[in-house]
Protein backbone atom coordinates (compact mmCIF):
# COMPACT_ATOMS: atom_id res chain seq x y z
CA UNK A 1 0.00 0.00 0.00
CA UNK A 2 1.53 3.45 -0.88
CA UNK A 3 1.64 6.43 1.76
CA UNK A 4 -0.92 8.53 1.52
CA UNK A 5 -1.78 11.18 3.98
CA UNK A 6 -5.00 12.67 5.21
CA UNK A 7 -6.63 15.68 4.37
CA UNK A 8 -6.58 18.24 6.93
CA UNK A 9 -9.24 20.96 6.64
CA UNK A 10 -12.87 20.59 6.07
CA UNK A 11 -12.49 23.48 3.26
CA UNK A 12 -10.15 20.80 1.08
CA UNK A 13 -12.60 17.96 2.12
CA UNK A 14 -15.16 19.65 0.79
CA UNK A 15 -13.07 21.06 -2.62
CA UNK A 16 -11.92 17.74 -3.09
CA UNK A 17 -16.00 16.32 -3.15
CA UNK A 18 -17.04 18.71 -5.21
CA UNK A 19 -14.16 17.46 -8.03
CA UNK A 20 -15.39 14.32 -7.44
CA UNK A 21 -19.36 15.02 -8.05
CA UNK A 22 -18.40 17.34 -11.12
CA UNK A 23 -15.74 14.57 -12.83
CA UNK A 24 -16.57 11.17 -11.88
CA UNK A 25 -20.09 8.55 -11.15
CA UNK A 26 -21.38 9.54 -8.59
CA UNK A 27 -20.68 6.17 -6.98
CA UNK A 28 -17.16 7.77 -5.70
CA UNK A 29 -18.59 10.56 -4.08
CA UNK A 30 -20.94 8.41 -2.17
CA UNK A 31 -17.51 6.11 -0.99
CA UNK A 32 -15.88 9.45 -0.70
CA UNK A 33 -18.26 10.80 1.99
CA UNK A 34 -18.92 7.67 3.87
CA UNK A 35 -15.55 6.83 4.40
CA UNK A 36 -15.06 10.36 5.62
CA UNK A 37 -17.72 10.04 7.80
CA UNK A 38 -17.32 6.67 9.40
CA UNK A 39 -13.95 5.99 8.74
CA UNK A 40 -14.65 2.49 7.31
CA UNK A 41 -12.27 1.07 5.16
CA UNK A 42 -12.20 0.57 1.44
CA UNK A 43 -12.61 -2.93 1.26
CA UNK A 44 -15.47 -2.32 3.73
CA UNK A 45 -17.21 0.37 2.08
CA UNK A 46 -17.67 -1.28 -1.13
CA UNK A 47 -19.20 -3.97 0.61
CA UNK A 48 -21.58 -2.44 2.17
CA UNK A 49 -25.35 -3.70 1.39
CA UNK A 50 -28.61 -2.30 2.61
CA UNK A 51 -29.55 -4.38 4.75
CA UNK A 52 -26.35 -3.31 6.97
CA UNK A 53 -28.08 0.37 6.97
CA UNK A 54 -31.43 1.71 8.44
CA UNK A 55 -32.24 4.02 6.50
CA UNK A 56 -34.54 5.94 8.88
CA UNK A 57 -32.18 7.03 11.59
CA UNK A 58 -28.49 5.91 9.40
CA UNK A 59 -27.65 3.61 12.06
CA UNK A 60 -24.91 1.17 10.58
CA UNK A 61 -23.43 -2.09 11.69
CA UNK A 62 -21.12 -5.19 9.64
CA UNK A 63 -18.58 -6.85 9.97
CA UNK A 64 -15.06 -6.11 9.59
CA UNK A 65 -13.01 -7.68 7.57
CA UNK A 66 -9.15 -6.66 8.51
CA UNK A 67 -10.42 -7.12 12.08
CA UNK A 68 -12.09 -10.27 11.67
CA UNK A 69 -9.23 -11.87 9.94
CA UNK A 70 -6.92 -10.51 12.60
CA UNK A 71 -8.76 -12.31 15.38
CA UNK A 72 -9.13 -15.76 13.33
CA UNK A 73 -5.31 -15.56 13.07
CA UNK A 74 -4.79 -15.24 16.38
CA UNK A 75 -7.18 -17.93 17.41
CA UNK A 76 -5.30 -20.11 14.91
CA UNK A 77 -1.77 -18.80 16.53
CA UNK A 78 -2.82 -19.71 19.80
CA UNK A 79 -3.43 -23.42 18.97
CA UNK A 80 -0.16 -23.61 16.59
CA UNK A 81 1.51 -22.44 19.94
CA UNK A 82 0.09 -25.48 21.52
CA UNK A 83 1.26 -27.95 19.22
CA UNK A 84 4.32 -27.08 19.04
CA UNK A 85 4.95 -27.54 23.08
CA UNK A 86 2.78 -31.02 22.55
CA UNK A 87 5.79 -31.60 19.97
CA UNK A 88 8.47 -30.68 22.07
CA UNK A 89 7.07 -33.20 24.91
CA UNK A 90 6.39 -35.81 22.00
CA UNK A 91 10.06 -35.82 20.95
CA UNK A 92 11.25 -35.28 24.72
CA UNK A 93 9.53 -38.13 25.88
CA UNK A 94 11.21 -40.51 23.09
CA UNK A 95 14.74 -38.75 23.40
CA UNK A 96 14.89 -37.44 19.86
CA UNK A 97 16.95 -34.10 20.67
CA UNK A 98 17.41 -33.46 17.13
CA UNK A 99 13.80 -33.60 16.70
CA UNK A 100 13.63 -31.01 19.62
CA UNK A 101 15.77 -28.89 18.52
CA UNK A 102 14.88 -28.74 15.07
CA UNK A 103 10.86 -27.73 16.83
CA UNK A 104 12.71 -25.36 18.92
CA UNK A 105 13.53 -22.79 16.23
CA UNK A 106 10.37 -23.32 14.47
CA UNK A 107 7.82 -20.54 14.72
CA UNK A 108 4.51 -21.74 15.58
CA UNK A 109 3.33 -20.39 12.31
CA UNK A 110 5.63 -23.06 10.47
CA UNK A 111 5.17 -26.27 12.52
CA UNK A 112 2.52 -27.73 10.88
CA UNK A 113 5.25 -29.13 8.27
CA UNK A 114 6.66 -30.89 11.00
CA UNK A 115 3.93 -32.83 12.55
CA UNK A 116 3.67 -36.53 11.88
CA UNK A 117 1.19 -37.65 9.96
CA UNK A 118 -0.54 -39.23 12.62
CA UNK A 119 -1.78 -35.87 14.05
CA UNK A 120 -2.61 -34.25 10.81
CA UNK A 121 -5.95 -34.96 11.06
CA UNK A 122 -6.44 -33.82 14.46
CA UNK A 123 -4.26 -30.74 14.24
CA UNK A 124 -6.28 -29.40 11.14
CA UNK A 125 -9.85 -29.83 13.14
CA UNK A 126 -8.18 -28.10 15.67
CA UNK A 127 -7.15 -25.37 13.72
CA UNK A 128 -10.37 -24.83 11.72
CA UNK A 129 -12.93 -25.00 15.09
CA UNK A 130 -10.89 -22.42 16.54
CA UNK A 131 -11.24 -20.09 13.54
CA UNK A 132 -14.64 -20.87 13.64
CA UNK A 133 -15.19 -19.85 16.87
CA UNK A 134 -13.38 -16.58 16.69
CA UNK A 135 -16.19 -14.27 16.83
CA UNK A 136 -16.50 -11.81 13.92
CA UNK A 137 -15.15 -7.80 14.70
CA UNK A 138 -18.19 -5.84 14.22
CA UNK A 139 -18.63 -1.83 14.41
CA UNK A 140 -21.99 0.22 15.07
CA UNK A 141 -21.63 3.61 13.10
CA UNK A 142 -24.12 6.32 11.47
CA UNK A 143 -24.09 8.34 8.35
CA UNK A 144 -25.44 12.11 8.05
CA UNK A 145 -29.05 12.87 6.23
CA UNK A 146 -27.39 13.64 3.09
CA UNK A 147 -25.83 10.21 2.49
CA UNK A 148 -29.10 8.59 3.84
CA UNK A 149 -30.90 10.60 0.99
CA UNK A 150 -27.78 9.64 -1.67
CA UNK A 151 -29.00 5.91 -0.64
CA UNK A 152 -32.80 5.94 -0.42
CA UNK A 153 -32.67 7.35 -4.04
CA UNK A 154 -30.20 5.25 -5.19
CA UNK A 155 -32.11 2.09 -3.68
CA UNK A 156 -35.16 3.33 -5.56
CA UNK A 157 -33.35 4.08 -9.11
CA UNK A 158 -32.02 0.95 -8.90
CA UNK A 159 -34.39 -1.60 -7.50
CA UNK A 160 -34.45 -3.99 -9.92
CA UNK A 161 -30.88 -5.33 -9.24
CA UNK A 162 -30.94 -8.83 -8.21
CA UNK A 163 -28.87 -7.87 -5.32
CA UNK A 164 -28.51 -6.39 -2.06
CA UNK A 165 -25.12 -4.63 -2.59
CA UNK A 166 -24.58 -0.52 -2.80
CA UNK A 167 -22.00 -0.32 -5.02
CA UNK A 168 -22.80 -3.14 -7.71
CA UNK A 169 -21.06 -2.13 -10.88
CA UNK A 170 -24.39 -2.50 -12.55
CA UNK A 171 -25.27 1.19 -10.93
CA UNK A 172 -22.49 2.63 -13.04
CA UNK A 173 -22.91 5.27 -15.57
CA UNK A 174 -19.81 3.47 -17.50
CA UNK A 175 -21.16 1.09 -19.98
CA UNK A 176 -17.83 -1.05 -19.79
CA UNK A 177 -18.44 -1.10 -16.01
CA UNK A 178 -22.08 -2.11 -16.35
CA UNK A 179 -21.04 -4.93 -18.09
CA UNK A 180 -19.26 -6.78 -15.49
CA UNK A 181 -20.08 -8.28 -13.13
CA UNK A 182 -19.18 -7.86 -9.04
CA UNK A 183 -18.68 -4.34 -7.31
CA UNK A 184 -16.75 -1.49 -7.78
CA UNK A 185 -13.21 -2.62 -7.15
CA UNK A 186 -10.63 -0.78 -4.78
CA UNK A 187 -8.28 -0.25 -7.82
CA UNK A 188 -10.76 2.04 -9.57
CA UNK A 189 -11.59 4.13 -6.38
CA UNK A 190 -7.30 4.43 -6.02
CA UNK A 191 -7.37 5.66 -9.95
CA UNK A 192 -10.09 8.44 -9.54
CA UNK A 193 -8.71 9.40 -5.38
CA UNK A 194 -5.52 9.50 -6.12
CA UNK A 195 -6.42 12.36 -9.22
CA UNK A 196 -7.51 14.13 -5.56
CA UNK A 197 -3.39 15.10 -5.32
CA UNK A 198 -3.15 16.96 -8.43
CA UNK A 199 -6.29 18.99 -8.03
CA UNK A 200 -5.59 19.80 -4.18
CA UNK A 201 -1.93 20.45 -5.21
CA UNK A 202 -3.69 23.15 -7.65
CA UNK A 203 -4.70 25.43 -4.79
CA UNK A 204 -1.95 25.05 -3.22
CA UNK A 205 -2.26 21.94 -0.46
CA UNK A 206 0.27 19.25 -0.76
CA UNK A 207 -1.09 16.08 0.07
CA UNK A 208 -0.74 12.52 -1.30
CA UNK A 209 -3.91 11.31 -1.97
CA UNK A 210 -5.52 7.55 -1.81
CA UNK A 211 -8.19 5.54 -0.70
CA UNK A 212 -6.78 5.01 2.87
CA UNK A 213 -6.99 8.82 2.90
CA UNK A 214 -10.61 8.61 3.84
CA UNK A 215 -9.73 6.72 7.22
CA UNK A 216 -6.97 8.80 7.83
CA UNK A 217 -8.96 11.73 7.29
CA UNK A 218 -11.68 10.72 9.32
CA UNK A 219 -9.51 10.07 12.38
CA UNK A 220 -7.71 13.60 12.12
CA UNK A 221 -11.49 15.19 12.13
CA UNK A 222 -12.31 13.23 15.31
CA UNK A 223 -9.51 13.61 16.79
CA UNK A 224 -10.53 17.27 16.75
CA UNK A 225 -13.92 17.45 16.24
CA UNK A 226 -13.73 15.44 20.74
CA UNK A 227 -11.66 18.03 22.00
CA UNK A 228 -8.34 15.94 20.63
CA UNK A 229 -9.74 12.60 22.86
CA UNK A 230 -6.55 10.48 21.79
CA UNK A 231 -8.02 7.45 24.08
CA UNK A 232 -11.11 7.93 21.75
CA UNK A 233 -9.26 7.71 18.71
CA UNK A 234 -7.05 4.84 19.41
CA UNK A 235 -10.27 2.85 20.05
CA UNK A 236 -11.55 3.89 17.29
CA UNK A 237 -8.74 3.06 14.44
CA UNK A 238 -7.38 0.45 17.25
CA UNK A 239 -4.26 1.48 17.80
CA UNK A 240 -2.56 0.45 20.72
CA UNK A 241 0.00 4.26 21.01
CA UNK A 242 -0.44 7.60 21.45
CA UNK A 243 2.63 8.34 18.90
CA UNK A 244 0.96 5.70 16.38
CA UNK A 245 -2.17 7.29 16.14
CA UNK A 246 -1.11 11.05 15.72
CA UNK A 247 1.74 9.50 13.57
CA UNK A 248 -1.44 8.26 11.53
CA UNK A 249 -3.30 11.40 11.50
CA UNK A 250 -0.20 13.68 10.67
CA UNK A 251 0.11 15.78 13.86
CA UNK A 252 3.16 14.59 14.86
CA UNK A 253 4.70 15.87 11.71
CA UNK A 254 3.08 18.90 11.79
CA UNK A 255 3.87 19.21 15.50
CA UNK A 256 7.57 19.22 14.52
CA UNK A 257 7.25 21.61 12.24
CA UNK A 258 5.48 23.71 14.35
CA UNK A 259 7.83 23.52 17.27
CA UNK A 260 11.09 24.07 14.50
CA UNK A 261 9.03 27.85 13.35
CA UNK A 262 8.67 28.26 17.30
CA UNK A 263 12.27 27.87 17.57
CA UNK A 264 13.46 30.12 14.49
CA UNK A 265 11.41 32.95 15.89
CA UNK A 266 13.10 32.43 19.19
CA UNK A 267 16.31 33.17 17.95
CA UNK A 268 15.57 35.42 16.10
CA UNK A 269 14.67 37.84 18.35
CA UNK A 270 16.93 41.03 19.57
CA UNK A 271 18.85 40.17 22.21
CA UNK A 272 21.24 42.54 24.73
CA UNK A 273 24.87 41.60 24.56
Amino acid sequence: MSYVEPIKTRKHLKHAEKYLKKNHDLAFTLVWNIGIESGLRISDILKLQYRNINLSNGQCKIIESKGTLARRAKAKMRVLKKVKEELLFHYQARGLSKKMSIIYITPPQLIVSFIPKSWESTVNERVKHAIDSASPVTRTFYLSESILITLKQRKQEYKELANDYIFNRQTLSSNRAKGGEGLLTRQACWYVFSKLTAILKEIGVDVKVGCHTLRKSFARHLYFATGKDIGLLMTVIGHQSESMSLRYIGLSKDETELAQKKLIVYLSRKTRI
